[in-house]
């Protein structure tokens, strides 16, 4: 049996999950494609991402390369949707597949 959450609950996870499927589609862009393709094409994309190296410069270390900045993010976000998310709202999480916002998506296309 799956877990129903309530909609508040969907809502703050899908700002985190679409964060994080935010960086992994710029980390994948800036990776596979050229750079005259990925120049004009993410500038909003990386307005929003600045803002979160902004936040996460205090605890990024001197040594990750500017590429792997998306990677490093995705990382603290996953994080803070996995544990963090789950004890400050109060539901129950075993498995990445169990977050709401997945579990809602699941959910909308099984039928």
């Amino acid at each position: 049996m799956t877990p129903e959450y309530a909609l508040f609950i969907v809502l703050i996870d899908a700002v985190f999950a679409a964060l994080c499927y935010m960086m992994v589609a710029r980390f994948l862009a800036l990776t596979l494609l050229p750079d005259t393709l990925t120049s004009g094409k993410l500038r909003a994309l990386a307005k929003v991402n600045q803002i979160i190296f902004t936040i996460l410069s205090p605890v990024t270390p001197a040594w990750i390369n500017h590429r792997s900045l998306e990677l490093y993010a995705l990382f603290w976000l996953f994080l803070i949707r996995y544990y963090l998310l789950p004890l400050v709202i109060g539901y129950d999480i075993y498995l990445p597949s169990q977050m709401p916002f997945e579990l809602a998506i699941s959910e909308l296309f099984s039928g």
